[in-house]
């Protein structure tokens, strides 16, 4: 779990993939909820960026937006900034797979310019 700093909402993540975002001052009302097919581990928030990242017991990363673009509005905060990637589907096919590496390239590849370095973790 983790508060948002900026407007006190609460998000949450469950290991059957569901992402919730609650309006912790009141009644602790679930005002969002994002699902996928994944098996959710951890997450972090960039609150600046309005993203939330997601870890899955899967080896995957899920970029998606810590609060929907209306509620940010309704709140006053500012938009997301334009640098900031869209979340991608969950490719279906190994078509589709090569369609996102197209077009946001080899996240492996570009990781490990910048020093990073992948290893297995047993989960």
């Amino acid at each position: 779990m983790q508060v948002l700093a900026m407007t006190g909402h609460l998000l949450s993540i469950a290991v059957n993939g569901t992402l919730l975002v609650w309006d912790a001052s009141g009644e602790g009302v679930i005002i969002y909820r994002f699902e996928h097919p994944d098996t959710f581990r951890c997450m972090i928030v960039r609150e600046r960026d309005n993203q939330v990242l997601i870890g899955t017991m899967e080896d995957n990363i899920i970029v998606h937006f810590a609060l929907p673009e209306e509620l940010r509005e309704e709140l006053g905060l500012p938009p997301k900034p334009d640098n900031c990637p869209p979340t991608p589907d969950v490719p279906s096919s190994d078509d589709e797979q090569a369609e996102l590496e197209d077009e946001y390239g080899d996240i492996a590849e570009q990781y490990v310019m910048l020093g990073g370095e992948f290893s297995a973790v047993d989960g």
